[in-house]
């Protein structure tokens, strides 16, 4: 957490005192020792003693109509912008300690971030792409955690709040900082790296995903590179050598900067990587929880020559996070046999490729969300753990894809297709696209359309057959773990109905 003197604040935000009858400046501890904050808060909630309780404005609430609670909670100083000092919002407070004044009190927030990290020595890891942010910040933290004290983004925290506030989680007692950087749109990622000022910045890939407000894959992967943006000259970058854009990418940075390649496939000539350092998987093996290749490494590490590594999830492209992961542990010289131990104890969040079982069905649920590489990720992975089993998939649709709507869904519906889907149900106004691809295949596994959520459910249900694999997957709105509790509950509830019987 960030401790914080008054001064700091002051400096950090470029903020004023503000003097009232109530509330006046010698008792804010200038005249004596500096005032120590002992964390910055932005909700009353979590708010405690001695706490700088920092007011945010948003769309649905208003920080400013909280201040005496935080008060009564302890915090020791408040953050308020220009527009609440000129009303009449501070009056009533009482004996307020501190109250410090500023023009934009996201952007205090945002600049307290900036002055903490400066303060800290503890390397950054900052992670951006179109899909696998999360799972490669925690496969990171992962390969980190049995060497150093990692400090890493929560949740979702990802975005112009979020990231400044896990900045000020950090501890000076941390050893790492792994962050990640979300966008909705052209500048923020550059405003995040300014922030950050990543020692470490990995860009996992370059999709569609908010094509719809950016227009191109071209201006996706501009966005994504403003990663660059807070890296000193020299800084290491780690890179997917498997996009196009990126591998190019990498060429073109790699006087200015230390670049690192990932990839999952076997490289034609390492040699002819001039000037750049390679990770990649060897002998790679997938089965129904697990993941296992060799590291291998342009040029030869001494402490990696076929390295063995094992994973506790399946798929291709957490193999491509993990290597991720080892790069940057081969950034900071840490040794690599430790550090994928600790890839061996990545645990994926939320509903990620969580792997079920619903009676005689072994569900795949990665609902938390969908674009059209994620999507093709899934089908495929499904396709190497099958282990004979029939495959069944419930899609939901796949928002933001703007133009790119149609085309992303056809090319998921023909990928089911080609990789053996028995049964594919496709849910959403792009049901038809999912159906015109997957028919577009000559197989003889059925897609059905349907608009309603209920609707696919009681047809799923009827569809599932003993020793089946089921993907359930789809853009955060369809809210498609819905469907993974509903074939979870069908089957509790046949099992309990079988035992009454016997």
């Amino acid at each position: 957490m960030a401790r914080l003197t008054l001064t700091q604040v002051l400096a950090f935000t470029g903020g004023r005192l503000h003097e009232a009858p109530d509330h006046p400046t010698e008792q804010t501890g200038l005249s004596g020792p500096d005032l120590v904050f002992q964390d910055v808060s932005t909700d009353t909630r979590t708010v405690g003693q001695g706490d700088l309780f920092l007011a945010l404005r948003g769309a649905k609430y208003d920080g400013h109509e909280f201040l005496a609670q935080a008060l009564a909670q302890g915090a020791a100083g408040l953050v308020v912008d220009e527009t609440a000092a000129r009303s009449d919002c501070l009056t009533g407070l009482g004996p307020a300690p501190v109250i410090i004044v500023v023009l934009d009190t996201l952007k205090a927030l945002q600049d307290l971030a900036a002055g903490y990290r400066l303060t800290l020595s503890a390397p950054v890891i900052a992670i951006t792409g179109s899909v696998g942010k999360t799972s490669t910040r925690g496969m990171v933290a992962a390969c980190l955690k049995p060497m150093l004290q990692v400090c890493q983004t929560q949740a979702n925290n990802n975005n112009e709040i979020g990231l400044p506030k896990t900045l000020l989680a950090a501890t000076l007692q941390d050893q790492a900082i792994v962050l990640e950087m979300g966008m909705r749109g052209r500048g923020e990622i550059a405003l995040l790296s300014k922030i950050a000022r990543p020692d470490i910045a990995l860009i996992t890939n370059i999709g569609v995903a908010h094509i719809e407000r950016l227009g191109s894959q071209e201006e996706i992967f501009q966005a994504k590179a403003e990663i660059m943006a807070g890296l000193a000259p020299g800084a290491r970058v780690v890179l997917n050598a498997d996009d196009p854009y990126l591998e190019k990418f990498a060429r073109e940075i790699c006087l200015s900067y230390q670049v690192s390649l990932v990839s999952t496939e076997q490289p034609g000539d390492p040699a002819e990587l001039d000037g750049l350092t390679l990770f990649w998987s060897d002998q790679l093996h997938l089965t129904g929880q697990q993941s296992t290749y060799e590291l291998k490494s342009w040029p030869d590490r001494p402490d990696s020559p076929r390295l063995p590594v094992t994973l506790p999830v399946a798929g291709r492209h957490m193999v491509s996070n993990s290597l991720f992961g080892l790069a940057v542990a081969a950034g900071l010289g840490l040794d690599l046999a430790t550090a994928a131990a600790g890839a061996a104890q990545f645990e994926n969040t939320g509903n990620r490729q969580r792997l079920l079982t619903a009676g005689p069905i072994l569900v795949m649920d990665d609902s938390y969300n969908a674009s059209p590489e994620s999507m093709l990720a899934a089908l495929s992975t499904l396709q190497a753990i099958a282990e004979g089993r029939r495959l069944v998939a419930a899609l939901g649709g796949m928002l933001e894809l703007g133009h790119y709507a149609a085309k992303g869904h056809f090319d998921v519906g023909e990928a089911a297709a080609r990789h053996g889907f028995a049964a594919v149900l496709a849910l959403g106004p792009h049901a038809a696209d999912v159906k015109a691809g997957f028919e577009s295949v000559q197989s003889p596994g059925i897609c059905t359309g349907f608009s309603d959520q209920p609707a696919l459910v009681q047809h799923l249900l009827t569809e599932l057959q003993p020793d089946d694999l089921l993907l359930v997957k789809g853009s955060r709105g369809f809210a498609m773990e819905r469907v993974t509790e509903a074939v979870l509950d069908f089957w509790s509830r046949s099992e309990t109905r079988t035992e009454q019987r016997t």
